[in-house]
C-alpha cells in the first residue's frame, strides 16, 4: 500500500458495471486485479505492474496513458 493516494484527473470511466469510474491508482489497481472480463496477456500485466510501482505524479501520468491505451483496446472505455 503506498503513503499517499494519486488521483486519476478526469476519472476514467469503463464499460463494467453501472457507471463505474476509476479516479485513483487504487482504484485502477482494484479493477484490474478484480474485473471478471480481464483478458488474457501480459498487457494487462504489465500496466497493473505500472499502476502497482506509482510513487510519483510523473508515475501518475504514464500509468494513466498506459491504462487508458489498454481500455480502448479492448473496448472499455466510455466516452
Amino acid at each position: 500500500m503506498r503513503d499517499v493516494c494519486f488521483g486519476i484527473d478526469p476519472p476514467l470511466r469503463v464499460r463494467a458495471g453501472v457507471d463505474r469510474s476509476l479516479s485513483s491508482i487504487e482504484e485502477a489497481i482494484d479493477f484490474l486485479n478484480t474485473w471478471p472480463g480481464r483478458r488474457a496477456g501480459p498487457d494487462w500485466g504489465e500496466v497493473l505492474c505500472l499502476l502497482e510501482a506509482v510513487r510519483t505524479p510523473e508515475q501518475v501520468v504514464a500509468a494513466k496513458t498506459a491504462l487508458r491505451t489498454l481500455l480502448e483496446r479492448y473496448d472499455l472505455l466510455l466516452a
